[in-house]
């Protein structure tokens, strides 16, 4: 029948994703209306998926940049945080029961707190029917979860861990602006694209081409409702591991006290619309998104606003965002070597 059928769980929503032909849309709504209000609950399942995520964890240890990231997020989110990994921990995966399994899906998962979008060539009305009848409900009340942050960052701002590795794994970063800073936010992304977002950025050109410090670098923003942060990324030598970070260093107070030029914003924002047209020929990407801002709370607006707050981003925004965050003493510093 052609249905593409999966589920996965991100930040801040659990996402079911479909994808169809036309003529069996019907059908796609119906079987996703079955995964949401009829699910079944098979203990050996729920036994293989508990022993499946325990062995995943026991083998971070074999991956030493996913190693060295989840090190650095421990020092700034706390050991405890509900947000280093989506597999949480091997404790609190032992202690889940299928009781509270159950209990969670009765909870919220309920019509009120499903946002769904359907991109594509169909009849809405009918469409629009069909929705109502598959997940109307009898229930009058549905409880949001509530999704609070659990951080509690480590008082060490540097922290090294040794594996007897090649080479250093460097994370160097802290803390950005939340989503809910919308202008701000969308400025921090362009900003984090100029620095390191790929192989024509700041970082690249200068601290692995231009100075051979580094195998591989790059910068990161990422940001939901609550809270942001930024991260740079680095493969080195051990040999070239204070040089490497000496100019990590350099670059980021560099531009948190000159800026950057006219002409890297407007190459980045061409860039940035490119890639927002390649994405939008996927209409599950699409869908995904729209169901996911809605969810959250932003709404069609946000989306349909995202190159009016792009064009709005000027240079003095992402200096201001630099002399805000760029703090060498707020950074969080992890090396893995």
């Amino acid at each position: 029948n052609g249905i593409n059928f999966g589920i996965s769980p991100q930040a801040e929503t659990t996402s079911i994703k479909m994808k169809c032909f036309k003529e069996m849309l019907p059908m796609s709504l119906e079987l996703m209306s079955d995964v949401v209000n009829n699910p079944t609950f098979p203990n050996d399942h729920f036994q293989n998926l508990k022993n499946t995520y325990i062995s995943n964890l026991d083998r971070e240890n074999d991956y030493p940049t996913y190693l060295a990231t989840k090190k650095w997020k421990k020092m700034i989110f706390g050991k405890n945080s509900n947000i280093l990994s989506r597999s949480g921990t091997k404790s609190s995966i032992r202690s889940i029961s299928m009781k509270q399994i159950k209990n969670w899906y009765k909870k919220y998962y309920q019509p009120d707190n499903i946002s769904m979008a359907i991109v594509g060539d169909f009849d809405f009305d009918l469409t629009l029917q069909q929705l109502e009848k598959l997940f109307s409900t009898n229930i009058n009340f549905s409880e949001l979860s509530p999704q609070k942050v659990l951080c509690d960052s480590s008082a060490r701002r540097f922290l090294r861990t040794k594996i007897n590795n090649d080479q250093s794994i460097i994370n160097i970063g802290g803390f950005g602006c939340s989503a809910k800073e919308k202008q701000k936010n969308t400025a921090f992304h362009v900003l984090a694209q100029i620095i390191g977002g790929d192989t024509n950025s700041l970082l690249f050109d200068e601290i692995r081409e231009k100075r051979g410090l580094a195998y591989s670098i790059e910068f990161s923003f990422h940001s939901v409702r609550d809270f942001g942060y930024f991260s740079v990324f680095a493969i080195v030598d051990k040999s070239r591991e204070k040089e490497a970070i000496d100019a990590i260093y350099e670059i980021l107070q560099d531009v948190r006290k000159n800026g950057l030029s006219k002409k890297d914003l407007q190459k980045t924002k061409n860039y940035i619309r490119g890639l927002r047209l390649m994405e939008e020929e996927s209409m599950l990407n699409q869908a995904l998104t729209l169901s996911v801002l809605e969810s959250i709370g932003f709404g069609y607006e946000y989306y349909k606003k995202r190159d009016e707050r792009l064009d709005m981003v000027t240079l003095k925004m992402m200096h201001e965002i630099a002399e805000e965050y760029f703090v060498k003493e707020n950074y969080f510093v992890h090396i893995l070597s």
